[in-house]
């Protein structure tokens, strides 16, 4: 077998696989603006994998058309087999569509930053999604980008500008570098974080955040003996299972906590406030993911529409006007995607408009029939219709056209 022929069988990913490495704290605290920190959190903190993963399953969700632009202007679907249709259902060979766009959504959140390479395998079109937090965008004074360059744990490798397909969440101090929606709610998920470490050290580490044995000064007790006296403490009363025991001192110490209490510190209403404020700055609302405070039907459907209409549908916006501009044109320029409205109509409010408006003559029976996609009207079918309607004509609700009145001839001038 040739060089040629076994270079263009053996399959193989644009980039090595694998995480990215352990990530570095100063101080003892996480930086939120390091990528590598966000995407921990998203596997730390419930509200913020929560409201992530309820808008990525969403836009995953998505029912995508390919289209034909026709010579008038209109188009047509393609409803066959299409290469580009079976690109989007199977991405690559390790990925289905739904999972491509799953993580798609879930980076974009979190980084503000995707990019897909275009990989060619086996003769085969391919589509893989980088590390977004390895991903370097090279600028061009004359083109304004000249590639992207990955470069992880030794290895570097730059992609054309055409090999990329790349989707930036606009960032007012760098065009060049996106910024998700977690970062504008970091110090919010930096709370959450550790108030949740603190609660589990309260626990832990013995149901009161501190404990101080004070010796009056006539005691003279050697540091050594202070050091046996610490590590006895710790072993009898330190731990949520020794909490509550009894402690008896000796000459002449007193025990003192130094902080407040769970109660002063509100942690209650805390956790509502910074559940609120990650969900609010993802745009998801509580009830979606299955609150039931002050809720009811009305409210639930009314939010459940306004994301649908606000969260999902701009988000896939942005990735139907990237795949036509970046992929649709590798097959034929007159090819186009499109995604079904996922805004759920509301047949409720249609039948009352519909309904008032056959009331008021403004539509027949059948014409209302036919908006509600009920079909002719049977004539071996019986209806209940309401005693008061009648029907007239067409002709006597318009009236028939009356002529003008005729000029009066000009008066002749008298002689």
């Amino acid at each position: 077998m040739g060089l040629i022929t076994k270079a263009l069988i053996t399959k193989k990913a644009p980039i090595p696989p694998g995480g990215a490495g352990r990530i570095t704290f100063t101080g003892g605290l996480p930086k939120t603006s390091l990528d590598e920190s966000l995407l921990r959190y998203y596997n730390e903190i419930g509200w913020l994998r929560a409201g992530v993963s309820l808008i990525a399953s969403s836009i995953a969700q998505a029912t995508w058309r390919l289209y034909r632009k026709t010579k008038d202007g209109d188009r047509e679907e393609v409803t066959g087999s299409h290469p580009l249709k079976e690109l989007l259902n199977q991405p690559n060979p390790w990925q289905s569509g739904h999972d491509f766009l799953e993580q798609h959504q879930i980076l974009y959140e979190l980084l503000g930053r995707v990019f897909w390479i275009k990989e060619r395998n086996a003769g085969m079109n391919e589509l893989w999604i980088a590390p977004p937090q390895n991903i370097k965008i090279l600028p061009d004074k004359v083109n304004y980008i000249k590639g992207f360059e990955y470069s992880r744990e030794g290895f570097t490798k730059i992609f054309d500008p055409n090999e990329v397909i790349f989707f930036l969440e606009a960032n007012p101090l760098d065009p060049l570098v996106g910024v998700g929606r977690a970062a504008s709610i970091g110090i919010d998920i930096e709370m959450q974080s550790f108030m949740a470490q603190y609660n589990r050290n309260f626990f832990y580490w013995g149901a009161e955040p501190g404990t101080v044995i004070s010796y009056p000064p006539e005691a003279n007790i050697p540091p050594e003996e202070l050091d046996k006296i610490k590590e006895q403490w710790e072993a009898a009363h330190r731990s949520y299972g020794r909490a509550h025991r009894t402690a008896i001192v000796t000459q002449g110490a007193t025990i003192s906590t130094t902080d407040k209490g769970h109660r002063d510190m509100d942690f209650v209403n805390q956790a509502k406030m910074l559940r609120e404020n990650i969900l609010g700055g993802l745009g998801v609302s509580y009830s979606l993911l299955g609150g039931t405070e002050s809720i009811n039907r009305a409210n639930a459907d009314a939010q459940m529409l306004n994301f649908t209409r606000w969260t999902t549908t701009p988000r896939l916006v942005k990735i139907r006007s990237k795949m036509n501009m970046g992929l649709c044109p590798d097959y034929d320029d007159d090819l186009e995607l499109d995604f079904d409205n996922p805004v759920p109509e509301d047949t409720e409010q249609q039948a009352t408009v519909i309904d008032n408006h056959i009331k008021a003559g403004v539509f027949s029976l059948e014409e209302g029939r036919a908006m509600l996609r009920k079909g002719d009207i049977d004539p071996e079918h019986h209806f209940l219709v309401p005693v008061n309607y009648s029907v007239v004509p067409g002709s006597e609700l318009i009236g028939e056209a009356t002529p003008p009145p005729s000029a009066k001839p000009p008066i002749p001038p008298k002689e």
